[in-house]
C-alpha cells in the first residue's frame, strides 16, 4: 500500500479556524464545520481561540485495500500550536453505534500511523459521537483503555470536543 500524507495540500481541507464554538457535520459527502446547530453532530469549544483545521477523512483521503475504500472516520482537527490531533467519527444510528464508530477510529489511527510518527503530536483523542446520544449513560473505561493501549489515542464518547 503507497504511502499517504493525511496533511498534503491536494486533499480538501478548510482553512483554519479560531473560533470559540463551532459544529462539526457531515452530509454523506464530506464532513465540515459549521455554524448551524442543526447540522451539528460534534460541538466544538475552542475558549483559548487557537488556530484548528479541519481535513474531512472519509471520501476525500481514499485508501484502497484489495480493491475496496477502507472504512475511515469522518474529519481530524490539526491544533499545530498544542501539537494536538484529534479524529472524529459520527453517528446518527441507535444500535451499535459506538462499536462502529470505534473500529472505523481505529482504522484510520492504524493508517495514520503507518504514514506519520504519531509521538509528534503531544495530545492524540478520537472521538465517538451521536447527537441522539451525546452523554453515553455506561461507563466505557475499558474500551477506552484498550483502545488507548492499541493506537496512543484516547477514546471520547461525547458530542463535545474542547480544545485547551
Amino acid at each position: 500500500m503507497p504511502s499517504i500524507n493525511y496533511f498534503h495540500p491536494s486533499y480538501k481541507r478548510e482553512e483554519p479556524r479560531t473560533d470559540a464554538k463551532f459544529g462539526i457535520g457531515d452530509d454523506g459527502k464530506l464532513a465540515f464545520t459549521t455554524f448551524d446547530e442543526e447540522k451539528t453532530v460534534v460541538e466544538v469549544r475552542n475558549e483559548a481561540r487557537r488556530s484548528v483545521q479541519f481535513t474531512p477523512i472519509d471520501h476525500n483521503v481514499v485508501v484502497m485495500e484489495n480493491g475496496k475504500e477502507r472504512s475511515q472516520c469522518d474529519g481530524m482537527l490539526h491544533i499545530p500550536a498544542t501539537r494536538e490531533l484529534i479524529f472524529v467519527e459520527m453517528k446518527t444510528g441507535e444500535r451499535k453505534w459506538v462499536t462502529e464508530a470505534v473500529e472505523q477510529l481505529e482504522s484510520t489511527i492504524n493508517h495514520f500511523a503507518a504514514n506519520h510518527v504519531v509521538t509528534d503530536f503531544k495530545k492524540r483523542s478520537a472521538y465517538a459521537a451521536n447527537n441522539r446520544y451525546p452523554y453515553f449513560q455506561s461507563s466505557k473505561m475499558e474500551m477506552c483503555e484498550a483502545f488507548r493501549a492499541r493506537t496512543k489515542f484516547r477514546l471520547n464518547i461525547t458530542n463535545r470536543i474542547v480544545i485547551k
